[in-house]
């Protein structure tokens, strides 16, 4: 018998997400330039797409179970295509208008 009970939802990613999250806006907010803005973007990126990941995994476990979803795997997919295909100066916009100054969108 496992000592922990098994997650329903990604939740260790999300975890990872926001800690890489609130490293990019210090990052940010600290005006890091060239080599170290970019292990931080980076690392930011990759916590993203790992995210995403468990997520589809996620879901195919529960289409495995047969249980109802709301979330659609397709959606999931574009999504990490899109994160792949993003701009560090997106990114950083994005970042900004949600942490850095929210009330400016």
């Amino acid at each position: 018998m496992p000592s922990f009970a098994p997650r329903q939802e990604p939740s260790r990613k999300k975890q990872q997400l926001s800690q890489k999250e609130m490293e990019l806006v210090t990052a940010i907010r600290k005006d890091f330039k060239g080599d170290k803005h970019m292990k931080f973007i980076d690392k930011y990126i990759l916590s993203q797409l790992a995210m995403l990941k468990a997520k589809i995994h996620f879901l195919r476990e529960q289409e495995f179970q047969k249980k109802q979803t709301s979330l659609k795997i397709e959606k999931l997919e574009t999504e990490i295509v899109d994160w792949t295909n993003k701009s560090t100066e997106a990114i950083i916009n994005e970042v900004k208008s949600k942490f850095i100054n929210p009330n400016l969108k």
